[in-house]
């Protein structure tokens, strides 16, 4: 395996790692289709209830697509700020095929950013809310 890829998948780990332990559920990593990939879609659910009857957290919650960038150093900018136009346009396609192929068609949703800097020990995280605007 490549180091980038290497280095990806620890920003994934740790970028999943800081999503539980702020309360939202890990549904899915690396989901793939024909557009692409999602590197995390999580639940954030309302309620303590809503976590222990799982059958009803799809219908009640909304659904997380997240992106992870990892960021080794500051030399080309904020590992977000790659998220460029055409990767936004790539990741709603995404999040609305996701919803499509699960039946999930009345669930809100959003899709967020999480920069991991590899540079700091321990890496720093930064989780970005709404990064992508999903209209």
């Amino acid at each position: 395996m490549s180091d980038s890829k290497n280095i990806g998948h620890l920003a994934e780990d740790l970028a999943c790692e800081f999503l539980v332990k702020q309360g939202f559920l890990i549904l899915e990593r690396n989901w793939r289709n024909f557009i692409g990939e999602i590197d995390i879609v999580a639940l954030k659910p309302k309620s303590i209830l809503q976590r222990l009857n799982n059958k009803k957290i799809l219908k009640t919650s909304r659904l997380i697509f997240v992106e992870v960038k990892a960021q080794s150093d500051a030399r080309y900018g904020a590992a977000e700020e790659r998220i460029n136009y055409f990767k936004q346009q790539k990741l709603r396609q995404l999040a609305a095929s996701y919803i499509k192929e699960k039946n999930l068609g009345n669930n809100s949703f959003r899709i967020d950013a999480i920069r991991v800097d590899l540079s700091q020990s321990p890496p720093l995280i930064k989780h970005i809310e709404s990064a992508v605007e999903s209209i």
